[in-house]
């Protein structure tokens, strides 16, 4: 297994190590119309400060941009959201190889574009903060 070359992503906000946070992803056409969202929890210094929800879009041209991490690669130790600098799967459409890397579990996508869209408020978990975006769409 090899490691990762990776490189934190400093244009968005920083991932939860809490054990009880997840990731939500709501997979659409892709397109600039239609992006996916991703929506994670953030990082809190203190608990009294409310649960945080980023709701990131992201553009990418291939319909099976999204993967769970496989194994093959050996993830950064700590979580956040990294760009993986020596990808294969980026390409000059898509050169993007984005990492979600949380407690549970890790995420990969491979996007032309990708920012922050709002940050949700709280939400109970990732799948609330994504229906509380989408009804504001």
């Amino acid at each position: 297994m090899s490691k990762m070359i990776c490189e934190r992503v400093a244009d968005l906000p920083e991932v939860s190590d809490e054990p009880s946070s997840d990731i939500a992803c709501f997979i659409r056409r892709g397109d600039e119309s239609q992006p996916h969202l991703l929506v994670y929890e953030c990082h809190r210094d203190f608990q009294s400060v409310p649960r945080t929800w980023a709701v990131v879009t992201l553009t990418c041209p291939d319909p099976d941009a999204f993967m769970l991490n496989t194994g093959d690669e050996e993830l950064p130790e700590d979580v956040g959201v990294y760009r993986w600098l020596e990808s294969t799967a980026a390409t000059d459409e898509a050169p993007h190889h984005l990492v979600l890397v949380s407690r549970q579990r890790a995420v990969e996508v491979v996007c032309a574009e990708f920012s922050l869209l709002e940050r949700v408020y709280h939400a109970a978990d990732a799948a609330q903060a994504m229906v509380q975006h989408l009804r504001s769409e």
